[in-house]
């Protein structure tokens, strides 16, 4: 059960992150669920053992998101990095 929280966390941290980044509509919200009601339906869900399920996932938009952040924090980052 532990994998099941771990989506429900990124998920949660997602909507944090993006809020800040001023995503604050609610499509952007719908559009998380629908994303991870997919994955699981096709059987890419967390209990998925491949790589690319949908903890790898939203772990990489997570990660997108704290570097839209990062362009403040680390001055050594270009535009270009950051594309």
């Amino acid at each position: 059960m532990s994998t099941l929280s771990t989506t429900l966390e990124l998920r949660n941290k997602i909507l944090i992150e993006s809020e800040k980044s001023g995503l604050t509509d609610s499509c952007f919200k719908k559009m998380l669920d629908y994303t991870i009601e997919i994955f699981e339906a096709n059987g890419l869900g967390a209990s998925y053992y491949g790589y690319h399920n949908i903890d790898h996932e939203l772990s990489v938009a997570f990660g997108a998101l704290l570097l839209n952040d990062a362009k403040e924090k680390i001055p050594e980052l270009s535009l270009d990095d950051l594309k």
